[in-house]
């Protein structure tokens, strides 16, 4: 009985064989898929988490400020978002400019090295990528587009 067990065994890979596998095979693709597709497909979600944030804490401050909406200082010191904001989190800086009713919240690559890409939303709360190179990110968008709406 021990013979046919062992040889139920022989050429059926085990599950750990299996997981160990998808594993290596998903750092092969990750290590050799070109830089450009990868950061075109999957863009920063630190980024666009943070700037999702933001406009939560802007509505909300604006819901209870006669629908004005406020600078990154005002909504820290309001208790809407965390000190980090104010300065730098993780490879962006953030930067609230208020424009007439509305506003644009940016994310902008702390360097180059960074990240690639910046983005920027406004009010209707679509993240688009940066329209403008800067000296912390070159280009900032995919090529042909700058202000497009991110997929």
């Amino acid at each position: 009985m021990s013979s046919s067990s062992s040889s139920d065994q022989v050429g059926r890979p085990r599950p750990l064989t299996i997981i160990m596998a998808v594993i290596v095979a998903g750092l092969l693709l990750v290590a050799f898929w070109p830089r450009t597709i990868v950061e075109t497909m999957l863009p920063s979600t630190n980024a666009i988490f943070h700037l999702r944030v933001i406009r939560t804490a802007l509505i909300t401050y604006a819901h209870h400020n006669n629908g004005r909406y406020a600078t990154m200082r005002e909504l820290v010191s309001f208790g809407l978002l965390d000190e980090q904001f104010a300065s730098e989190v993780p490879q962006y800086s953030f930067e609230i400019v208020l424009v007439g009713d509305g506003f644009v919240a940016s994310a902008t690559p702390v360097s180059k090295d960074a990240a690639r890409f910046g983005y920027y939303m406004e009010a209707d709360g679509a993240i688009r990528y940066q329209k403008e190179a800067s000296s912390r990110c070159m280009p900032c968008f995919p090529e042909g587009r700058a202000g497009e709406i991110l997929q």
